[in-house]
């Protein structure tokens, strides 16, 4: 599984605060009791939830001002408490697919939000800093409409006449993971992976026109990671034998065709945006 940022809001008497989880699965040497020993499972499948930060200003709400520390803490566990309810279902629900890899299901809470990461504050800003300048000009693009789309179910190709040697493929929704997605450009015979993170549907600051004159409700945000992206953790190295001009090409692609796609399924008066990490 993908590293996975999730906003959540907590609201008391009216007042809202923000908050973020970066939540990821990982692979880790069994924890072994000293009163019950067994070796059935050598390896744990680990859910990690980590709390990052606790009032932050984004597109929606601002920071709550004047709050002190004891207000931070005295909040922070209304917080807790749902993100360990919501780590021992996530957790439940991982049992199964542990055991077929022969590990065991364990889920642990981190809480860095007293000193979250500082890339994961520039990270949030950005996110929020791009919403926020949403123009409907951004998400127009000649190639648009140029794609040709195939197939139906998990994957679905495009490929442009005036490129032959660009082929996107574009992943379908993964049950077990529905937010990330998986995707691959091939261009001749070199694969670029990039990987895509939907986040949530957003309105527009301000009242904005679409083509059809109608107001745009809404637009679902999508991040496409760039192999050679330094803002999102962890920072992986780019695949063999790419650089970062050809990975540039194949994220555009990518991001174009991932557009012309989804937009015709979205629904009216609802566009689909893409911010490259």
């Amino acid at each position: 599984m993908a590293p996975r940022l999730d906003m959540g809001v907590l609201t008391l008497h009216g007042i809202h605060l923000n908050f973020c989880i970066w939540r990821w699965m990982n692979v880790v040497p069994a924890q072994r009791s000293r009163i019950v020993r067994t070796f059935a499972f050598p390896l744990d499948l680990q859910m990690n939830l980590a709390i990052e930060q606790i009032n932050f200003s984004d597109i929606h709400h601002p920071a709550v001002m004047d709050l002190t520390e004891d207000d931070v803490e005295g909040l922070a566990d209304f917080i807790r408490f749902t993100m360990q309810t919501y780590l021992k279902a996530w957790t439940a629900g991982k049992v199964e697919r542990a055991a077929r890899y022969n590990c065991r299901a364990v889920g642990k809470l981190h809480e860095n939000w007293r000193d979250p990461r500082p890339s994961l504050v520039a990270l949030n800003e950005q996110l929020s800093s791009y919403a926020r300048s949403f123009t409907p000009a951004r998400v127009q693009h000649p190639l648009l409409g140029r794609y040709k789309i195939e197939g139906e179910g998990w994957y679905c190709s495009a490929t442009l006449k005036e490129e032959p040697d660009i082929f996107v493929m574009i992943p379908g929704t993964d049950r077990e993971d529905p937010l990330c997605h998986h995707g691959r450009v091939r261009i001749g015979s070199q694969e670029v992976p990039i990987d895509i993170i939907e986040f949530y549907d957003v309105k527009p600051v301000e009242t904005t026109l679409g083509e059809n004159g109608d107001p745009i409700e809404s637009f679902r945000l999508y991040a496409m990671i760039h192999p050679f992206s330094q803002s999102v953790e962890p920072i992986r190295s780019p695949p063999a034998g790419i650089d970062m001009s050809g990975a540039t090409r194949a994220v555009q692609h990518m991001k174009w065709a991932w557009i012309q796609h989804h937009q015709a399924r979205a629904r009216t008066n609802t566009v689909i945006d893409v911010v490259i990490l």
